[in-house]
């Protein structure tokens, strides 16, 4: 039986498509310079996670909000534990429910991004450039942002977005890693969201070194959810994703099963996450067992 990660991606790429064998139809549309496209995009999009209960960063780094001034520990360099606080209050649940962004810097954020104003750059005119924005705009809306998608472990909304040899290109690496691919903020099983989630960056467009299209963005992602264990403090229940990612945009220059949207490029971090699902992916905020167990794990 098919699963519905892969349910998705069918849709998304074409049943026609599917039904042929997809390894026969990537080795006949590749070429040479998609292979290379393809080993540099695996390159160039490392993701960190910082995970285990590490006080106070999350709500250090959305006041700081630079990826700059964030020190991460070397891999698997243990935390040393914080001394003793003095006795506080816990967090109720009916408190986090109420509105859990109260008194962080995520509650200033807006649910939704916000296309910039489009402008020609290169040969690409304004009605070209403002397209990309507006599809940058779904698939991260899609990819990071959607309530239901979130708890779903399903890729198709999202690769439909994508030029045609990127959305098997993703497929194949999902099926090969079991993981849910880069782009995409997918909640562990059992994570349960307190509220819509919060945005907060800049998108960009930009030329590529060949000056196709690109667009460059830069967003903090953050996500309330029903933790596991007491808290002392809204921003233990805040999951934060970072996501430095560029959009390349292939026109009519190139073969038929390229054009579109391609994630050339990106660096994804995460805060107060649990360690063993950020391991394939996926998000959860920290539980007992990661106590005392923060690192940062790539």
């Amino acid at each position: 039986m098919a699963t519905q990660d892969e349910d998705g991606f069918r849709e998304a790429v074409g049943e026609d498509l599917w039904r042929e064998n997809y390894e026969r139809a990537l080795r006949e549309q590749r070429t040479v310079r998609r292979r290379r496209r393809l080993a540099q995009v695996t390159r160039s999009l490392p993701t960190v996670a910082v995970c285990g209960v590490l006080a106070g960063l999350t709500a250090w780094y959305l006041h700081g909000g630079s990826l700059g001034h964030v020190k991460l520990p070397a891999p698997d360099a243990a935390v040393s534990p914080r001394p003793a606080d003095p006795p506080q209050s816990l967090v109720t649940d009916a408190d986090l429910r109420s509105d859990p962004y109260r008194g962080t810097p995520a509650a200033k954020f807006p649910t939704r991004i916000t296309v910039p104003a489009p402008a020609p750059i290169g040969r690409h005119g304004r009605d070209e450039v403002a397209a990309a924005l507006a599809k940058t705009a779904h698939l991260l809306t899609v990819g990071r942002l959607d309530k239901t998608l979130l708890t779903r472990r399903d890729g198709g909304p999202y690769a439909s977005g994508l030029a045609l040899n990127y959305r098997l290109f993703v497929y194949a690496q999902t099926q090969k890693t079991h993981d849910a691919p880069d782009g995409l903020s997918t909640l562990a099983p059992g994570q349960v969201l307190l509220a819509a989630p919060r945005v907060s960056g800049t998108m960009r467009p930009a030329l590529g070194p060949k000056g196709e299209l690109t667009v460059v963005t830069n967003y903090v992602f953050v996500y309330a959810l029903v933790p596991s264990r007491p808290v002392l403090s809204r921003e233990e229940a805040l999951l934060t994703v970072r996501s430095d990612a560029t959009y390349a945009f292939y026109g009519d220059r190139y073969a038929p099963g390229d054009r579109g949207a391609w994630l050339t490029a990106g660096r994804f971090y995460s805060w107060n996450v649990s360690c063993a699902p950020s391991n394939h992916g996926l998000l959860a905020l920290p539980g007992a067992d990661d106590i005392g167990s923060g690192h940062a794990a790539s």
